[in-house]
């Protein structure tokens, strides 16, 4: 597993560009800095950590969304 800034995985990149078309017009998820952003940014980025031989694939932030 190859870290980037301060133990940064590879795919957080992928993840901040996918939780921002995540459920786009949904209240919990609408706006820049919202709670629920913050919520699913962190859930998937501890998916990430937690199973290294996944990481984070597209599409797992819809999932993660339903689940928050």
């Amino acid at each position: 597993m190859r870290f980037g800034r301060e133990g940064e995985l590879p795919c957080f990149d992928l993840i901040d560009k996918d939780v921002r078309r995540t459920m786009a017009d949904h209240t919990y998820y609408r706006a820049n800095g919202s709670r629920g952003r913050e919520c699913l940014t962190r859930l998937l980025r501890a998916y990430a950590h937690y199973d290294s031989a996944i990481g984070y694939t597209q599409g797992m932030s819809h999932y993660g969304a339903v689940l928050l």
